[in-house]
């Protein structure tokens, strides 16, 4: 009598084909990952201790796997609850197209660590985790709380299109590119940065989280304290790159962006209107004038064709930014933003033509007015052509100018200048004078007005708009 061969595990992964080789469990057409099971109360808890891997609450053979190395967890049936603590995972790890209940990552170390495609039905929390080389979690859906509390992300981090149904929290650090593409929120989201500070006491030196008030004032009255802070370190959500395009929010009110850095944000098909920024950091050009990573793309950009394509859709994204930091008050960066925008709205005008239109015009006389120093030299320019004018055809300038004259001609531009001064603050001049003269002084009153409110505006702007 010969036994029967051990049957395989008849999953095969949906995305690429992969087929399990392990052994079936009785009476069932899944090995025991694959396997639905009926949810448990008691909690499954896997720690590292001393370098050795333990299990409290029940085992299903996870143990086995990380010992042997074992990273191949695509599809697998998670237990309802489950924690992993302390875990040094050194081997690639993927876990995509898993189903789980509710799970805990606790100062766990990945190299890279694969969760596309996952189910969540309950909670995930990745508490202090440490990702050394790349995660990749594309198309996650969440329906509950998910949470990236203090971890940190050396590599690409990918979340690109997945849905969170339950309130999401990132106060991660992302040192290279974290992409956000294409996600759904479908309640509260908050990206959020945090301040390390160790304590110092007596000998020892002990990490704690962002102080509170009464800490802080503590702390600065110094002798009424033993333990002072030291070595602050503060932690914006992104280091690098971010990938905000076409996010969703379908709840803008319960969204916040607090210590983020976006100077190398790309957010094109975004809309932050009604979001909370607080603490931000935007990119800058070459002028100190604040400016968005899609714009960098412009700059360098060859391709003609690219660029006509990309003109509207970056114009409509300085647009809704800019909406949304005056909604912020922050309106420093949303004047910068204004100007960006209108400058894109002249370029996607038709290259003859947009040069003499009222954008082009109003773009060159205030900077879209919200550029003062602008309007200001142009009123310069205005009135000091108007004076060398009148000079010009009050016999004041000639073609020849002798050594004696050279006063008397000074005072009498000076006397011009003053004329043009008195015709902008609407004081009467005297009307005599050729007709050459009644035109330059029409032209100043005219034109003059409309550039002191220009400037105005601008003026204004700096302070609000």
């Amino acid at each position: 009598m010969t036994d029967e061969p051990q049957k395989i595990c008849t999953y095969r992964n949906p995305r690429d084909g992969t087929e399990c080789t392990r052994g079936r469990r009785p009476e069932s057409a899944f090995c025991p990952f694959h396997s639905e099971r009926a949810p448990i109360e008691t909690k499954l808890t896997i720690e590292e201790i001393d370098g050795e891997i333990k299990v409290d609450g029940g085992d299903f053979g996870l143990v086995d796997l990380l010992n042997s190395k074992d990273g191949n967890w695509k599809g697998f049936v998670f237990p309802e609850y489950i924690e992993f603590k302390n875990l040094q995972i050194d081997f690639e790890l993927d876990a995509s197209d898993a189903k789980f209940g509710s799970v805990s990552f606790t100062k766990c170390e990945f190299n890279i660590l694969r969760l596309e495609s996952c189910e969540f039905k309950g909670r995930v929390r990745f508490n202090g985790c440490k990702h050394k080389e790349k995660f990749l979690g594309n198309s996650i859906r969440a329906k509950g709380q998910f949470s990236l509390d203090h971890s940190f992300y050396s590599d690409d981090a990918t979340f690109g299109n997945s849905h969170f149904e339950g309130e999401f929290s990132c106060a991660a650090h992302f040192e290279s590119q974290g992409n956000f593409g294409n996600c759904v929120f479908w309640d509260r989201a908050q990206f959020l940065g945090w301040t390390n500070i160790s304590i110092s006491v007596g000998s020892a030196t002990l990490p704690t989280k962002t102080p509170s008030l009464r800490e802080r004032f503590l702390t600065w009255v110094g002798p009424i304290h033993a333990h002072q802070f030291e070595n602050v370190t503060n932690y914006r959500v992104f280091a690098d790159r971010a990938d905000l395009q076409n996010l969703s929010f379908r709840k803008p009110n319960l969204v916040s962006f607090t210590r983020v850095n976006f100077s190398r944000a790309t957010f094109q098909g975004t809309d932050l209107r009604g979001v909370s920024l607080v603490d931000v950091i935007w990119g800058e050009d070459s002028r100190g004038r604040h400016i968005i990573y899609d714009d960098v793309y412009m700059m360098k950009a060859t391709d003609k064709s690219y660029m006509q394509r990309a003109i509207r859709v970056i114009e409509e994204t300085y647009r809704k930014l800019r909406i949304a930091l005056e909604e912020n008050r922050e309106y420093t960066v949303a004047n910068d933003f204004y100007f960006r925008e209108m400058r894109y709205r002249y370029l996607g005008a038709h290259k003859i033509w947009r040069e003499f239109t009222v954008n082009a015009i109003y773009g060159r006389l205030s900077g879209y007015g919200v550029r003062p120093g602008r309007a200001f030299g142009v009123l310069v320019v205005l009135i000091g052509l108007h004076a060398v004018g009148t000079a010009a055809v009050g016999g004041v300038l000639t073609t020849s100018l002798d050594l004696p004259q050279i006063p008397e001609t000074a005072w009498g531009i000076l006397d011009s200048l003053f004329r043009s001064l008195r015709i902008v603050a609407f004081q009467r001049v005297a009307n005599e004078g050729p007709m050459v003269q009644n035109f330059l002084d029409i032209f100043l009153r005219i034109f003059g007005i409309v550039q002191i409110a220009l400037f105005s505006f601008a003026l204004r702007s700096q302070i609000r708009r």
